[in-house]
């Protein structure tokens, strides 16, 4: 029977548009509720809409499917941080909404359906960063919500199997239930097909749970052959992430308030020296790891302690009318039961429990090896409402609407808008913005400054140099512009004593740079006195992504992205290397006029290989047909081609290997001219 029947319709509708309009009030603030967060989310963008390429979706651990999103997204919405809010609105909501169909359809329990909706919403749900991980609960509730309304417990393991690939290209730790559910999978439809061929035909009595299934495994066959198959490897970046936060558990026990986040890698070499991963760890100092691991289970239920007693001290009038009309609302209606049921219910509760944890394992594991982090707590609250969904599905339960649409008004009386956070980057964004130039090569420390203001400035990560490298030495041999410079900055210089950076940041004039104030605490210093060398911006950081048509020479041909506004290019063994540069997108994405492509040999091919002739490489530049440009290249000679492209022109780029196939390395670098500011 429908849930939703004719007589009870204008009941549902009223309880949905009570709950619609707290949901409504609850947004009405948005987009000026979020500031932008960098990191994370910024980096999903940036390679969503500036550093896209296929090739992406084979590697499932940077959660290209989440970028791919920001691309779709992306033609639609030019403005990056009009596309971050946006994409923000759209997940958040989107999880929030799909939870709530998800209870709805699996419990058919209106009243359960709109408690948990509630409760979403005062919990502040939809607030935590990053916000992939929205996408994933998404994935997860559509992908729950098809497989627990199948018959056939083995067509549900497949449809969860195919819920968790998905989701493992979000959320990379879901290539654990992945693996977990196939197994259950293979296992139960293995079982399955045995007794049904004792017990009758199998196909045609559960044919919709086989065709959906069959489906699935094809789609899954269809997706591994166009993207790749997930792996489970305890890699540098599981590494990263226990040694980041096993520093903020032992900033928390031994010194609270010092900088031990930043300086983890010695904090992890002191505690645990040379460990590799985790299980070295664990294995090696099986104590200090046991500590912050039932430290990890103790903030746990510490939080879901604190956060459950403050949602109903805030909000306890709610509550009390949630008590008092869940008395009516989900009163089971008394029923025999015969013994054969029970014993199914039995089961059937079993394994629904264990599908639920399979799905949920790469967060509980996550919440003990690494932290309680928020985003591991909002899917492992989705999940929880999930099974209670299941729960109350098997329960003879009271489905009146009355007490439903009684606490949906409750909601909508109760609710208020969603706190608005405070906007530092924004304004600092903002700040940079109204200087009106263009910063070049940016170092910072606070993630991804640069990708909001895409024409001005590249971003170069000081997290990512060496911390045995003089950062001064970096900025020299980088060619770096400008460093922004923000407490985490000035925190990094002194937490990797870094002093030479430490003086650069305290008196820029001294040295020559051009200091200025952008934010309590933020400052700008540049070289030049403001004119910044490099340009073309974050836009050109994959210069790639202009290339079209590639053909490979045989054996040896590689075209690929070096750098800012660089490409490198490798002719084949007998063949040439030829590609497509789409010069007038290149040069109206930097508007500017004018485009220089300068070739030459990297300066890192081996002295042996010069000597015995590498390293020589012809490269042609035409234009429909037309020669623009011909020049030999080798390690002591480059070739300049300056050429000033009308909107659409396409340059047909060639590369031979001048007769000598050895170590051709042939950086071709792109620099537009005559930007505008």
């Amino acid at each position: 029977m429908s849930i939703i029947t004719n007589k009870r319709l204008i009941e549902y509708s009223g309880a949905l548009i009570a709950m619609g309009y707290g949901f409504f009030i609850y947004l009405s603030d948005w987009p000026h509720i979020w500031d932008i967060s960098l990191w994370d989310e910024s980096t999903y963008l940036a390679n969503g809409i500036y550093f896209w390429d296929p090739s992406r979706m084979s590697h499932h651990e940077s959660s290209p499917l989440y970028s791919y999103l920001y691309k779709i997204l992306g033609h639609f919405v030019g403005e990056p941080q009009k596309l971050f809010q946006l994409m923000g609105l759209l997940v958040s909501a989107g999880a929030t909404i799909s939870i709530f169909l998800c209870v709805l359809l699996l419990s058919r329990n209106l009243l359960l359906a709109t408690a948990i909706f509630a409760i979403l919403i005062f919990s502040n749900f939809g607030m935590v960063i990053p916000r992939l991980v929205y996408a994933a609960v998404i994935i997860l509730m559509i992908g729950s919500s098809v497989a627990f309304s199948l018959k056939l417990i083995p067509a549900r393991a497949t449809a969860l199997t195919l819920t968790a690939y998905l989701t493992a290209y979000i959320r990379p730790e879901f290539a654990l239930a992945f693996y977990i559910l196939a197994s259950i999978a293979a296992i139960s439809w293995t079982y399955s097909i045995i007794s049904f061929k004792r017990n009758g035909s199998f196909i045609s009595s559960y044919w919709v749970d086989v065709a959906i299934s069959g489906g699935c495994l094809i789609i899954i066959a269809l997706l591994m052959s166009a993207w790749s198959i997930p792996t489970i490897k305890g890699d540098e970046r599981a590494l990263i992430a226990f040694g980041q936060h096993y520093a903020l558990y032992w900033n928390s026990v031994h010194q609270p308030g010092s900088d031990a986040y930043l300086n983890w890698q010695g904090l992890l070499a002191e505690n645990f020296p040379g460990a590799k991963s985790e299980l070295d760890a664990l294995i090696k100092f099986p104590k200090g790891m046991l500590d912050f691991l039932f430290g990890n289970i103790k903030n746990l239920f510490n939080i879901a302690l604190q956060e459950g007693k403050s949602l109903i001290i805030k909000y306890s009038w709610f509550f009390l009318i949630l008590l008092s009309v869940v008395a009516f609302g989900l009163r089971p209606r008394p029923r025999e039961i015969p013994s054969e049921q029970n014993r199914y219910l039995y089961w059937s509760h079993t394994i629904n429990a264990l599908l639920c944890l399979a799905l949920a394992s790469p967060v509980l594991i996550s919440i003990i090896l690494i932290y309680p982090r928020q985003h591991y707590l909002i899917v492992l609250v989705a999940l929880i409402f999930l099974y209670i969904s299941l729960i109350a599905k098997k329960s003879a339960a009271n489905h009146s609407v009355i007490p439903s649409a009684i606490l949906a008004i409750a909601f909508s009386i109760f609710v208020v808008p969603a706190p608005s956070e405070p906007k530092p980057i924004i304004e600092v964004i903002k700040s940079l913005r109204n200087l009106h130039r263009s910063f070049g090569l940016v170092l910072e420390a606070d993630g991804g400054w640069c990708y909001y203001m895409p024409r001005r400035c590249t971003t170069r990560f000081i997290q990512h140099i060496a911390t045995d490298q003089n950062v001064i030495d970096y900025i020299a041999s980088e060619g770096i512009d400008s460093i922004l410079v923000s407490p985490l900055m000035t925190a990094y210089a002194k937490a990797y004593s870094q002093h030479d950076l430490q003086h650069l940041l305290e008196d820029p004039p001294s040295f020559g740079w051009h200091k200025t104030d952008i934010f309590p605490d933020v400052y700008l210093i540049e070289k030049n006195g403001g004119h910044a060398l490099s340009r073309g911006g974050a836009l050109f950081d994959d210069p790639k992504r202009f290339v079209r048509n590639i053909s490979l020479g045989d054996q040896f041909g590689v075209v690929a992205s070096v750098g800012h506004m660089s490409l490198f290019v490798h002719p084949g063994m007998s063949t040439n290397t030829s590609f497509d540069f789409h010069a007038g997108d290149f040069i109206l994405e930097a508007e500017c006029q004018s485009l220089k492509i300068r070739g030459y040999m990297d300066e890192r091919i081996p002295k042996a290989a010069l000597d015995r002739g590498a390293g020589s490489v012809n490269l042609a530049i035409l234009k429909n047909a037309d020669t623009l440009s011909v020049g030999p290249i080798h390690h002591s000679v480059s070739h300049d081609f300056v050429y000033d492209p009308s909107p659409g022109d396409i340059l047909r780029i060639i590369v031979d290997n001048a007769g000598n196939s050895d170590t051709d390395w042939l950086i071709l670098h792109l620099e537009p001219d005559a930007c505008q500011m």
